[in-house]
């Protein structure tokens, strides 16, 4: 299919495109992702990045994202369209230490399941055209389209308070797997977060955790000569693909 079929199948509600690597697709893209970057570094007190990564999303008028969390720093710009952000603050909305280290470590998707009690609890915005939203390390959040069309330019980076975060948790999993042990936290404060970091990062450098590449199942596939442009397919010609 040409590119604007694939946008009418958006419109309608049937697909949702990630187009990622706009560093070698769209440098433009990306080259001013980075000055955006560049300048919020001038102008915010011990702002830096590092291992920035972009992407754009195209979604239709209806398309939700269930509840998830991201293991880096996420900033996204909006477009085009309206879409409403609800975010689930860690502090007052706990998420188990074993669901993060589980995503870290890559055994699971980043999906998480919602507690009831959160239900209409987090933090809401709607956004529009040249607005843009942050994404805290690790914070549960969802995402609903309101009836449009929506292009986002989506980045995602880290700093040192992430990765030590990042690296803390890895460490604790690999404790909780290995040793049988149940790491409280991530160490007493930034010092203890700090020494659990560094062993993380000796662990994921020495490749001490392999992990085995996560499944999703392959449902349908785009097909021009289908009837909405997308062909189910039949449960014995389903299969799992790597994600």
């Amino acid at each position: 299919m040409n590119g604007i079929e694939v946008l009418e199948l958006i419109r309608a509600g049937r697909l949702w495109l990630q187009v990622e690597h706009l560093h070698e697709l769209a440098p433009d893209l990306y080259w001013l992702m980075r000055a955006a970057y560049d300048e919020f570094r001038r102008r915010i007190p011990h702002f830096t990045y590092f291992n920035l990564y972009t992407n754009l999303l195209i979604s239709g008028p209806a398309a939700k994202v269930t509840p998830h969390i991201d293991v880096a720093e996420v900033l996204l710009f909006h477009i085009r369209g309206h879409k409403k952000f609800t975010l689930w603050d860690p502090a007052k909305f706990p998420v188990p230490d074993e669901w993060r280290e589980s995503i870290i470590l890559r055994e699971q998707l980043e999906d998480i399941p919602l507690k009831p009690e959160w239900l209409g609890m987090g933090q809401e915005a709607v956004l529009g055209p040249g607005q843009g939203v942050s994404f805290p390390f690790m914070w549960p959040h969802a995402v609903e389209n309101l009836g449009e069309l929506n292009v986002s330019l989506q980045s995602e980076y880290h700093h040192p308070a992430s990765i030590r975060r990042y690296a803390a948790l890895f460490a604790n999993g690999l404790l909780r797997r290995r040793l049988g042990l149940s790491p409280q936290g991530t160490g007493p404060g930034a010092l203890g977060e700090a020494l659990r970091a560094v062993a993380g990062l000796m662990a994921k450098k020495l490749k001490v955790h392999s992990p085995k590449p996560r499944k999703v199942a392959l449902a349908f596939v785009v097909d021009a000569r289908a009837e909405g442009g997308v062909r189910w397919l039949p449960e014995q010609e389903r299969m799992l693909v790597t994600k």
